[in-house]
């Protein structure tokens, strides 16, 4: 089962760029499920989650970025 993205969280790219979920989205043509995500750029992409989530020349395409409180 594919780990679904969060509206909020970050993942970085395997470029090093980080991207910011925004949403999911419904495409109702193919019946897939979406990750909305903004660029450091500002632009917006969408893919679909097993895209997103998948591998690409062996490596994790998006690594979530996690965020350490210092508190």
């Amino acid at each position: 089962m594919v780990n679904v993205p969060q509206a909020g969280e970050t993942y970085q790219h395997q470029n090093g760029a980080e991207y910011y979920v925004m949403c999911l989205a419904k495409d109702d043509d193919r019946d897939e499920l979406l990750v909305i995500h903004k660029g450091p750029d500002g632009s917006v992409w969408s893919r679909p989650v097993g895209n997103f989530m998948g591998l690409r020349d062996g490596a994790s395409r998006f690594k979530k970025v996690i965020k350490v409180s210092n508190e």
